[in-house]
């Protein structure tokens, strides 16, 4: 076996291109890592408004239950009405039946 005898110059050479090579190596290491970082933080910011929105759809669908359901109170509302006054309408619709009163 034979081995080749470089000189001091070739030597050189190849230590600068080693160099070289780990130097783009680690370049490439950081612009991946930049990538990663800044991806990471775009999706924490999307999440962050999709969770804002989500929040602020779950709190309008609270409210329009609670106004569907009449769980607020109807007077706050400014609605002043009450079982007497639904048996009046239902009474008023022109059929001649007493709903509420047939029970």
């Amino acid at each position: 076996m034979r081995t080749k005898i470089l000189s001091k110059e070739q030597k050189r050479e190849q230590a600068e291109q080693r160099r070289k090579e780990q130097q783009i190596v680690e370049k490439n290491k950081a612009i991946a890592e930049k990538i990663k970082r800044d991806l990471v933080r775009a999706r924490k910011h999307v999440k962050k408004h999709k969770i804002s929105d989500i929040i602020s759809f779950v709190s309008n669908r609270e409210s329009l239950w609670e106004f569907i359901g009449m769980e607020k109170d109807l007077a706050s509302m400014g609605l002043q009405f009450n079982l007497d006054d639904i048996e009046n309408a239902l009474d008023d619709t022109g059929d001649g039946i007493n709903h509420m009163s047939e029970q």
